[in-house]
């Protein structure tokens, strides 16, 4: 250890603010400018929060002791879910489950606080208390022991530490900007019927059944009829697939027990779809069930992810044989059915998952981004099916497996998922890159922070 490296408690270095939640009784409190953090915000091992749920107004501002946290501010959750940990991108107000902290200017900067706080996440749980949900108090911020160097050797561990984790962020961006785009496709087809509606739209005007397809091959790909005559002598395969795609959508609608919906679709179970399967987790006293390869799906896992790629906890292959009925194959398409209901994600490898977790084992593989989509849209929905009047929402596997939603055409989900296959990859892709990414960092980070480490010519050793 360097000798410019000094020894303080953790409270003695840092402003610690408290938060707090406007009565949700006075409407003049809510759907303000001002967003409002809770720690569903920042569950996501992101170092930036950017967005809030929910926003108050100055009025539920200054009616609450909630406090606003300014650009660079950091706040962690102190009650029920300990140490989820993130940096203010934006000033933000929170709720009294967080506290914010803040770097005093003459021992260290936010930045640094941000790491530093991290790898003090799992000492901090160590004296949490209370009888119905874990909490940490002010009072533990004192029993937390720091080592700072200087303010210079501190940028230099930031700047290191900081470009890894500015490039996952980056991939987290483009990642939602990706799904936003497939999202946006899907409801076009399946939920808006743009194409169907084209094509009738045409022919209630005179038009045939070869305008009504170039309608449809206009609202695929946004392109004008010139474009599209250019696209057909530049790039005739291109052309002749938003042709093929455009005369997979019917050119009527029909009445269905969910309404109208475009002719030729039908009405189906969830269950129709595949074999429907309502995860377990194995023996918890038997040891050599677990640390295995085989990932075991639970809801943290699948926060702010479409593909599972890891997961904290595996099976052995005997916790795999203790329930081999359960296990899910790749591509397979599972949401979350108690307490946390509606979280849905696609396996991307033979896993298993817990029992809070239905999933669906497909029996034509290419209707999982359909699926995935339409269960993403469906949330409400699968929390009226789980409220049942208890307190717990719980979802189960007979009810989840009898939702009746839409069931398109096969070629035309075929289609789709062809449609998405370039940007669900890159999604895919993103996401295994950022998981490379954070096992770096989570290494480097404690030998950085201690003094371990050289970097950059900067001796912190």
């Amino acid at each position: 250890m360097s000798s410019e490296w000094n020894k303080y408690r953790l409270s003695d270095v840092i402003e610690i603010i408290g938060g707090g939640t406007p009565k949700r009784s006075e409407p003049s409190y809510w759907n303000g400018n001002i967003p409002w953090l809770s720690v569903a915000d920042f569950n996501n091992d992101l170092r930036f929060v950017v967005h809030a749920a929910e926003k108050i107004t100055e009025a539920g501002l200054s009616n609450s002791s909630t406090k606003i946290l300014e650009v660079g501010d950091i706040i962690i959750s102190a009650r029920g879910t300990v140490g989820c940990l993130a940096q203010l991108s934006k000033s933000m107000a929170f709720n009294q489950s967080c506290y914010g902290l803040r770097a005093k200017v003459n021992y260290l900067t936010n930045d640094y606080l941000y790491y530093l706080v991290r790898i003090k996440v799992a000492e901090l749980k160590q004296y949490v208390h209370g009888a119905v949900f874990d909490t940490i108090t002010r009072s533990t911020f004192d029993d937390i022991t720091v080592r700072l160097p200087s303010l210079a050797t501190q940028a230099v561990i930031v700047n290191t530490l900081g470009a890894l984790d500015d490039k996952i962020h980056l991939n987290h961006q483009i990642n939602q900007t990706l799904e936003q785009m497939a999202q946006a496709i899907f409801k076009s087809w399946f939920v808006d019927f743009e194409l169907v509606k084209a094509k009738i739209a045409v022919l209630e005007d005179g038009g045939n059944e070869e305008d009504a397809n170039l309608a449809a091959m206009q609202a695929i790909s946004g392109k004008t009829l010139v474009e599209l005559e250019q696209l057909k002598i530049q790039s005739p395969n291109h052309y002749q697939q938003l042709y093929t795609t455009a005369q997979y959508f019917p050119v009527a609608m029909q009445d269905s027990e969910l309404g109208e919906i475009p002719e030729g679709w039908e009405i189906a179970k969830i269950s129709d779809f595949g074999k429907v399967v309502c995860g377990k987790t194995p023996l918890k006293k038997n040891k050599e069930f677990y640390n295995g390869a085989i990932p075991f799906i639970k809801i943290p896992d699948t926060h702010g992810k479409i593909f599972i790629t890891n997961t904290s906890e595996n099976l052995s292959q005997a916790g795999h044989k203790s329930q081999q009925n359960k296990l899910l194959p790749a591509g397979s398409i599972g949401v979350s059915c108690i307490a946390t209901v509606g979280q849905v994600f696609i396996t991307t490898e033979p896993s298993h998952t817990n029992q809070q977790i239905n999933s669906i084992i497909l029996y034509k593989q290419k209707y999982s981004y359909y699926l995935f989509f339409k269960f993403k849209g469906m949330k409400d929905i699968f929390h009226d099916y789980a409220s049942g009047g208890s307190t717990t929402l719980n979802m189960n596997t007979s009810t989840f497996s009898g939702i009746f939603i839409e069931k398109p055409p096969l070629n035309l989900t075929f289609q789709f998922h062809s449609a998405l296959a370039p940007l669900m990859d890159r999604i895919l892709n993103n996401q295994k890159e950022s998981e490379t990414l954070e096992s770096l960092r989570d290494a480097l980070l404690p030998k950085l922070l201690s003094g371990e480490l050289c970097v950059k010519n900067q001796v912190i050793a």
